[in-house]
């Protein structure tokens, strides 16, 4: 917890300097957050405020018209005030148009920080984007705190720079990597580079269809790698291939089914995994951590797979050789617990990935038929799901991984803490405010006016109105009666979202038609 206090201090330090620099942006447009980072700059090509802070407003999409891509200058993308929904971002591409490789790219002399921002990397389209951000600049950082990546394509960070840092705090990642292509879907893909430092922390981690770490090329390493109170669920092949380490510290975790494809039994697949440990010179503890394997996967994994070879369905096999010897020299082999947790709300099981790559001979990169990521138990957000040519299920809320505090999990941290993320203090809470407040907006469909009719008085602050392409057209600032009469006149005829937005910025959505 020492460390998570340590981290914070990155975003709290200059706190009492951001708001004298902060640019709200609106989503008005497709590239509407493009144009407000790329313009802001003098006349002969200079930032104009080199301590810029970008605020999105909650819960808005925002279309980004192609890749952010950038040198020599900070990009500070942060939340407005409040607990609502995060700010969305999603590539916008036209009919036709092509996918791009990843929302944002650093090149040399670049930095991101984001605060409370939702990247989803599939775009409008339904198109996979390979990366949410790729790191190309030697000496680069990214901070992400309280922030959602998901539906990458290839991987959530491509780091491809050396001696680059990367600071993740509080944070939800999910459906990295796609089910027919095992082989890829990473949350970070080390393309053969020295990394300074690698800092996860109180982030939740699931579905990913390879794993969590990537060592490749010919000088992946990490210099300072700390991973901390975080829940990881469900990655396909293995867990973390770490490779050479200098410096390593994985404590208060719990690691669940972090190898469930079913392997031939001569292709052991462990949770975590080092190059080398040399006594004395490299300094890795793994303690206190959870790991284990729900039994429905173990029973749902075929014995047999297409060709009638037998295979085998992951359970022991969690450290090999090197980190054996790295916890044996720390002596905290004691600490590290297997318990089945049942989680509050956890994903569906990918039983058809599982049972689908066990048939497969596995010899071929893609696995057809794999299908997939399961979010069918959520409830999917509709302006979200309305963006595009056709509606595709997006979603704002997430699974729950929290767990009884009668198990040995709940006091089994190194300083008697709860293992894992905490999840209160990462997921949004979401309302219903026409259900549960009694808002009613009629006539729907609307020729000219539309009333919205607040029967419980709930502090409503903004009405906005969205078109199917999440663009604004039309904003409702003042708000003092019961029942607001909005002129719509003007409007083209076909489908839009209205979003209602309190004084403490929670946010909730519904769709009319105008005629």
């Amino acid at each position: 917890m020492k460390q998570l206090l340590t981290l914070a201090l990155l975003l709290l330090g200059a706190s009492a300097m951001i708001a004298q620099n902060e640019l709200i942006v609106e989503s008005t447009a497709v590239g509407s957050l493009n144009d407000a980072i790329f313009g802001d700059t003098t006349a002969t090509g200079e930032r104009a405020n080199p301590d810029r802070v970008y605020v999105l407003r909650r819960g808005t999409p925002y279309l980004l018209s192609g890749s952010i891509r950038w040198s020599d200058f900070d990009i500070h993308i942060k939340a407005e005030e409040g607990d609502g929904a995060r700010p969305f971002l999603i590539h916008a591409p036209s009919e036709g148009g092509e996918t791009i490789a990843q929302l944002f790219r650093l090149d040399n002399g670049a930095n991101l920080t984001l605060e409370g921002i939702h990247l989803n990397v599939r775009n409008i389209l339904k198109g996979y984007s390979e990366r949410g951000v790729r790191m190309s600049g030697d000496y680069g950082r990214v901070i992400l705190d309280d922030c959602v990546i998901e539906e990458a394509g290839q991987s959530a960070f491509r780091l491809n720079a050396d001696s680059i840092r990367v600071y993740i705090t509080n944070s939800i990642f999910n459906r990295i990597g796609e089910p027919e292509d095992p082989n890829n879907g990473r949350l970070f893909d080390n393309r053969g580079h020295p990394i300074d430092t690698l800092w996860v922390e109180n982030s939740v981690i699931y579905d990913v269809t390879s794993r969590y770490y990537r060592n490749g090329g010919s000088n992946p390493r990490i210099i300072n790698g700390i991973f901390n109170q975080n829940t990881f669920w469900g990655a396909g092949q293995t867990a973390f291939t770490f490779g050479l380490v200098d410096n390593l510290t994985f404590t208060n975790n719990i690691a669940a089914n972090s190898v469930f494809l079913a392997r031939p039994p001569d292709d052991v697949r462990y949770v975590i995994e080092l190059d080398t440990f040399i006594q004395g010179e490299t300094n890795v503890t793994i303690s206190n951590n959870n790991f284990f394997t729900d039994q429905e996967i173990l029973d749902a994994t075929p014995a047999l797979d297409i060709a009638g070879d037998s295979v085998f369905a992951f359970q022991d096999s969690l450290f090999d050789a090197f980190t054996m010897m790295a916890i044996a020299d720390k002596g905290t082999g004691m600490t590290n617990i297997s318990e089945d947790l049942a989680f509050t709300d956890e994903p569906p099981f990918p039983i058809q990935f599982l049972t689908t790559g066990s048939q497969d001979t596995l010899q071929d990169d893609g696995i057809e038929g794999a299908g997939e990521w399961d979010f069918s138990d959520l409830t999917p957000n509709m302006v979200l799901s309305q963006l595009g040519a056709e509606v595709y299920d997006r979603y704002d809320a997430f699974h729950d991984f929290s767990y009884p505090d009668t198990t040995m999990s709940a006091t089994a941290g190194t300083e008697g803490q709860a293992l894992g993320a905490n999840p209160e203090s990462i997921i949004t809470s979401q309302e219903d405010f026409f259900v549960e407040n009694q808002i009613l907006y009629y006539p729907n469909p609307a020729i000219d006016r539309l009333f919205v009719a607040n029967l419980e008085n709930l502090p409503i602050t903004d009405m906005v109105i969205f078109n199917l392409a999440g663009q604004v057209v039309q904003r409702i600032n003042t708000i003092d009666r019961a029942i607001v009469e909005i002129n719509v006149s003007n409007l083209s005829t076909g489908m839009y979202i209205l979003s209602l937005i309190t004084e403490d910025g929670k946010v909730s959505s519904r769709k009319f038609a105008k005629q």
